[in-house]
């Protein structure tokens, strides 16, 4: 008898582990959601990217009274994103071999410019000292800190836009022979940033 009910428990017990077991493998019903995306980046550019160009005159060499025509300095959107955008232009002496003071060989020269913004002309002035150009760009750049002159957008320069700066260059009639042979290098530089707040122009 006793060892009846030892099997009889024994086989109790077995059953209660395998129902155990057997219980261990149940699962509840369940139900998930996912969700994922990618964001690109947006892209700042200038002329296709293009970080260099050379400034080509017509006729190639000055004399006094006679006039080159710089050809069209283009400043173009082509990124994605609105911007502001500074200029900064430098007349320089490159050729000296009659050792022209500096400051006397730079007032020899004035320039007319006209700018065009999107195809729509903004300025056609008459003929300046070299040195007041300076001042007109950072007028005529969408930088935030210019006047607003642009027709589309008088704080930014927007995806597309297109700015035209257009020069003659002359020497004066009073420029004498020791002018002969020297040369004036023309620099334009331009840097857009984003319109973002706290955004930066690039350290120089």
């Amino acid at each position: 008898m006793n060892m009846l009910k030892k099997g009889l428990i024994g086989t109790a017990l077995a059953g209660s582990l395998v129902v155990s077991a057997g219980y261990g493998t149940y699962s509840w019903f369940t139900a998930q959601v996912e969700a994922s995306g990618t964001i690109q980046n947006s892209t700042l550019e200038l002329n296709n990217g293009q970080t260099e160009a050379a400034i080509k005159f017509s006729p190639e060499k000055l004399a006094p009274s006679r006039i080159t025509t710089i050809a069209p300095i283009i400043i173009e959107n082509t990124g994605e994103e609105p911007m502001f955008v500074r200029g900064k232009v430098n007349f320089t002496l490159e050729n000296n071999p009659n050792n022209i003071k500096p400051n006397k060989f730079l007032r020899a020269y004035e320039v007319q410019p006209t700018v065009l913004y999107n195809g729509q002309e903004i300025a056609d002035l008459g003929w300046l000292d070299i040195a007041d150009l300076q001042p007109l760009l950072d007028k005529w750049l969408p930088s935030k800190d210019g006047s607003g002159s642009t027709p589309n957008d008088p704080g930014q320069f927007n995806a597309g836009d297109k700015i035209q700066i257009k020069l003659q260059l002359r020497l004066k009639e009073n420029a004498g022979n020791e002018f002969q042979g020297a040369s004036l290098k023309v620099d334009f530089a331009f840097e857009g940033k984003q319109i973002d707040e706290n955004a930066a122009f690039a350290k120089n």
